[in-house]
């Protein structure tokens, strides 16, 4: 066996080794026990002599190591105690009906571990149970027969984690470069259960010809790079055999950020379930994109959603590899790609397939490539891309032989789509490459572009050859949509037919919103989609399409031009009080940015359509309002004639206040450079609401950093984005679309608008400075069903806050500070997770009501802090799942009266109080009190409170764990006279007790209810008279009722607080009935106070036969 070498692990191989750490206990003090077969029997029971130590024994929590003595067939006839299983030779199959369960122990390997060494194959038919689960080491081979059951729930892959423990039964234990996880062969179909959840790293899992169901399948990303093997479709890590596989939970590959140098494979057939089988996978370093998962098997009866994963520590991976599928797939479902890059090479039989995200740029997104002879989707009626989605057919691409991927040579296919499916574009592209030497040609139904910029790439294989796309029906454009034909041989090597009907043709012969990179469109029924050519080169001719490529050409008197195409960089001028109309309202900027300047820029009836970088501080006028396809558009002028919406799907830069209209982003960033404050202006739309609910699309930004300091953005916001998880995941904030503030460190902004979360957004970049003096400032109101992040800056919410999605306030290492100020509506959840001086600051009636959850890494430099900003009351639900600081200021009372729940500590800052009053809290945490005052008016039913010194716990509640009063630390039962319970107290500072005296009538005192022991250290006595009566008084006042189990022990250092004329004396082992009424039993501590009388009193009390006698009292002072 090849030891495992824990020092050399990486930062990649973290989760794997924590899990093979906790999983096998330590690795010292080994109990290996050889067997040997000396008796010559073969039989492994309590009584044959067959181990190195004799007979075997159950209660030992001994390992079993097979070596190179007594190999074969191995009877197991009673039930076997064992901690782990060492095959170190061949020849080992354990047979019989006694049953084989893995305890605690402390052998070599540790609990669970099976290693079979290098070249070894083992073969264990006996029934197997384990409570913790199975780990698999050793490059040998591990035949099970089974039955194995898990009893238990197994290793945990994440302990804690945001997104699931990630729980495992078996684990094929290898790790790249440190040791191989082997192959585990399953002889029969039932040799794992239904439920088990499979990791694999470095190994296989063999299923033979058996249909095998699992819980679950994660790969845990620890591979070597190894040889494509064609007999068993993989390269040496994954899932194998000529049966099928059925897995009713999910497919996940651990996103790894080192250390991994192989594929993830399933070459076994793999059966959907006739749902939805959901594939995660995340970012690898040491993968090619789709090679982080191949499946070389057939996939059946179902649909596929492949999407984001989980990396390395447990969090959702904001950057998602691919995959690829090598067989020919018969299910019929539907096929969704959202992130990566997939690679498709066999034929499929399902309805539809999406490609979806990427970043919302169709040109940089996700993509699908469909090559080889086979990659085909001959059976989808549409085929969409969306969302910065690629749909990509390629015959000139192909995979080489000799790498851990199969050899698909490239191939031309002209029938890879059905000559009827509709494509759909949204924000997507859909790129055909054609084979090279090869006259390329593919046919689909109709072409229809659904919203947003669209890219249409036609590519020759090469100088040579030719490539055809044609659409038997129609081509369709949204009212706001555009669509980019791209091809250096457009209408000659490369053609775009349409069968049916186009977007209509202006008077030029150019089609509305249709272009290429270098010209505006034209269509042609021998040429298809074809270059524009009869530019005139000026600005002189009414009507005509212009091209320019200098500053020459101005605009010196007012005429209106079809369409103007630019090439180059330079400025267009219009003459002062001179209009430019442009009728077909497209602008083309080919190369370099175009910048106009003076005069006014009329669009009329029709939106302003603008292509590239342009550059416009001339006046704008229309009643369409603008679409900015490509590129980046800068708005310097005035647009106060310019009405409707502006739409983009890159980056506008708007530097003026002048627009009164709408801003719809549905891709790319808005920068807005200067305050928006005109009255009854329109909102900001935010987004494209036709995305999928569950899958991860574009996100665009509002950035308002360059507008300075004290901008005010009075705009409504709306955001609409479609994505509200990610198949069920909870969204990362880096998975929505966001605001982008100046510095809150000194600055300050203000949005002033109203904000509608239909789907998430998140504010970011507001600075990560612990001290932030600066804030963005939403005085306006939140609603909407959706979630707000705040991952880092300084937020103030002053209007009133009534999302039903709640807030994520904070996020790893940022610093974020949020203050409710305003009002609230409903009960919105918040989870304020730790960072680097991550904050919630509330005013009363400003938080929402929904459950409150601190959570995060509990991790050292990490904090989560509460800060009341007044007297208030709160009946949140608090869960305190990391160190959590409530900062409570000073002359500040802070009740929380919702439940506290959670097994972290909860730390008291400031020096004000805090107040816990609810009777069904569950917290077990430690409370620190290190300011101010706590008190307990409820029930904490297993907390323990720590009391340091210059603070106070208080209270009329319970605290049913162990109290300690650290010296200068003060415990005060009750409110004013009051009861309070407590477990165990330790107390080096001061017991506060208040005695009312009423003037002579009924006296209350203070009392403290304890289960547990009482100990002073050190401590004192202060008590409070109030209302003395005149004359003599005595009376004997239980302070603290001992539960009766033990006595109390240590002294008062002092006793303080007496009114002049009083003493007292203490008994600690009060027994009896008190002034009060109130039992004591032995073992409890009461007071006895005494007013003293002046000496002329006194005298004439004993003239009078009146005689004081003083009780000696045990352990007085």
């Amino acid at each position: 066996m090849r030891p495992l070498d824990l020092s050399r692990s990486a930062l990649s191989r973290a989760a794997l080794l924590t899990l093979m750490s906790t999983a096998g206990g330590p690795l010292a003090h080994a109990a290996d026990v050889t067997w040997g077969n000396g008796s010559g029997s073969f039989l492994w029971n309590a009584s044959a002599l067959n181990w190195s130590t004799g007979s075997w024994n159950n209660g030992s929590g001994d390992g079993a190591i097979f070596g190179a003595t007594g190999a074969g067939a191995i009877n197991v006839t009673v039930p076997i105690s064992v901690n782990s299983l060492n095959f170190l030779a061949n020849g080992f199959t354990l047979n019989g009906a006694g049953l084989i369960s893995f305890v605690a122990g402390s052998s070599t390997l540790g609990t669970g571990f099976i290693n079979v060494d290098p070249g070894v194959t083992a073969t264990i038919n006996t029934g197997i149970n384990s409570a913790q689960g199975l780990f698999k080491l050793g490059g040998g081979t591990l035949q099970l027969g089974g039955p194995v059951n898990f009893s238990g729930a197994g290793f945990t892959l994440f302990p804690g984690g945001a997104y699931g423990a990630f729980p495992l039964d078996l684990v094929l234990a290898g790790a790249s470069g440190l040791s191989q996880g082997g192959t585990v062969k399953l002889m029969n179909t039932s040799a794992l259960p239904a439920s088990t959840r499979v990791g694999i790293s470095n190994g296989l899992l063999d299923i033979g010809s058996n249909n095998v169901t699992l819980q679950a399948l994660t790969f845990i990303n620890q591979a070597d790079q190894g040889p494509w093997n064609p007999a068993t479709n993989a390269a040496g890590v994954g899932v194998i055999g000529s049966g099928t596989l059925r897995v009713t939970g999910e497919i996940n590959v651990i996103g790894s950020g080192g250390g991994n140098f192989g594929t993830n494979d399933i070459g076994a057939n793999l059966d959907l379930g006739g749902g939805t089988q959901v594939i995660r996978v995340a970012s690898n370093s040491s993968f090619a994109a789709y090679r982080a998962l191949q499946i070389a098997g057939v996939i059946s009866n179902g649909s596929l959603l492949k999407t984001y994963g989980i990396t390395e520590n447990g969090a959702l991976g904001t950057s998602p590899d691919g995959m690829a599928l090598y067989g020919n797939n018969t299910y019929t479902g539907f096929t969704i790609f959202n992130g990566g890059t997939n690679l498709v090479t066999g034929t499929n039989a399902s309805t539809s397939l999406k490609v979806v995200g990427g970043g919302g740029i169709p040109t940089a997104g996700n993509q699908v490539y469909l090559i080889g002879a086979n990659g085909s989707y001959l059976s989808a009626s549409f085929i969409q891309a969306s969302a910065g989605g690629q749909f990509i057919i390629d015959n000139n691409t192909g995979l080489a032989a000799g790498s851990d991927q199969p050899t698909i040579p490239a191939a031309q296919n002209n029938n890879r789509i059905r000559d009827d499916a509709e494509v759909r574009l949204r924000n997507g592209s859909f790129t055909y490459i054609g084979r090279s030497a090869t006259a390329a040609s593919e046919t689909f139904g109709t072409l229809n572009v659904l919203g947003g910029n669209n890219v249409l790439t036609v590519t020759p294989g090469n100088s040579g050859s030719t490539a055809t796309l044609t659409a038997s029906g129609n081509l369709t454009l949204a009212p706001r949509a555009t669509l980019q034909v791209n091809s250096a041989t457009l209408g000659t090597a490369s053609k775009v037919f349409v069968s049916g009907t186009l977007p209509a043709a202006d008077a030029t012969g150019i089609l509305a919103r249709v272009v290429s990179t270098s010209d505006f469109l034209t269509y042609n029924g021998s040429t298809g989609l074809t270059p524009y050519t009869g530019y005139a080169t000026d600005f002189n001719t009414a009507g005509a399409n212009v091209a320019i490529t200098s500053a020459v050409p101005t605009v010196a008197s007012s005429v209106n031009v079809n369409a103007v195409k630019r090439s180059g960089t330079f400025t267009t001028t219009i003459g002062a009080g001179q209009t430019l109309g442009v009728t077909s309202g497209m602008i083309l900027s080919t190369s370099g940015t175009g910048s106009f300047t003076g005069g006014t820029i009329a669009f009329g009836a029709v939106p302003g359509v603008f292509f590239g970088n342009n550059v416009v501080s001339s006046a704008l006028t229309g009643n369409a309002g603008l679409l900015h396809s490509t590129g980046a558009l800068t708005l310097n002028g005035n647009l106060s004639g310019l009405s409707g919406t502006i739409t983009s799907n890159s980056t506008l830069n708007l530097a003026t206040n002048t627009f009164a209209g709408g801003l719809e982003l549905r891709n790319g960033t808005l920068n807005l450079s200067t305050s928006q404050t005109l009255a009854g202006q329109g909102a900001i739309r935010i987004g494209v609401p036709e995305n999928e609910s569950n899958l991860v699309a574009s996100i665009p930004s509002v950035n308002f950093s360059s507008a300075g300091a004290g901008a005010v953005i009075a705009r409504d916001i709306i955001v609409d984005n479609g994505t509200q998880d990610v198949a069920g995941l909870e969204l990362r904030f880096g998975m929505v679309p966001g605001l982008i503030p100046l510095s809150n460190v000194t600055d300050s902004q203000i949005i002033s608008g109203n904000i509608t979360l239909n789907s998430p957004l998140k504010i970011q970049g507001g600075g990560a400075a612990q001290v932030l003096n600066g804030a963005t400032n939403f005085t306006g109101n939140i609603s909407g069903p959706a979630k707000f992040y705040v991952p880092n800056g300084r937020v103030n919410f002053s209007g009133n806050v009534g999302n039903a999605g709640g807030f994520r306030i904070g996020e790893g290492g940022f610093t974020a500070q949020v203050i409710f100020s305003g009002t609230t509506t409903g009960s919105a959840p918040i989870s304020l997770q730790t960072g680097n001086s991550t904050s919630l600051s509330y005013a009363p009636g400003a938080l929402p009501s929904g459950p409150l959850t601190v959570e995060g890494a509990d991790l050292s430099g990490f904090s989560a802090t509460i800060v009341p900003l007044a007297s208030s009351t709160i009946g949140n639900v608090i869960h305190v799942n990391v160190t959590t600081t409530a900062n409570v200021g000073a002359g500040i009372t802070a009740d929380w009266n919702g439940p506290l729940n959670g097994s972290f500590p909860l730390i008291k800052n400031g020096t004000g109080t805090l107040v816990l009053g609810n009777a069904a809290t569950t917290f077990t945490g430690a409370i620190a009190v290190n300011a101010g005052t706590l008190r307990v008016q409820g029930v904490l039913s297993s907390a323990s409170v720590n009391v340091a010194g210059g603070t106070t716990l208080g209270g009329s509640g319970v605290v049913a764990g162990p109290v300690s009063v650290l010296a200068g630390g003060t415990l005060a039962p009750g409110n004013s006279v009051g009861t309070l319970g407590t477990g165990s107290v330790s107390l080096a500072g001061a017991l506060f007790a208040e005695i009312d005296l009423h003037g002579g009538g009924a006296p209350t005192a203070d009392l403290l209810n304890v289960t547990g022991s009482f100990g002073i250290s050190g401590g004192s006595l202060s008590l409070s008279l109030s209302n003395l009566p005149g004359g003599v008084s005595d009376g004997n006042y239980l302070l603290v009722a001992n539960d009766g189990v033990d006595v109390i022990t240590g002294t008062f250092a002092s006793i303080s607080g007496l009114s002049a004329g009083y003493i007292a004396t203490v008994d600690y082992a009060f027994n009896g009935v008190d002034s009060l009424g109130r039992l004591g039993t032995g073992n409890d501590l009461a007071v006895r106070v005494t007013a003293v009388p002046e000496p002329s009193s006194y005298a004439m009390l004993v003239a009078g036969g009146l005689v004081l006698a003083l009780r000696r009292w045990r352990r007085s002072v």
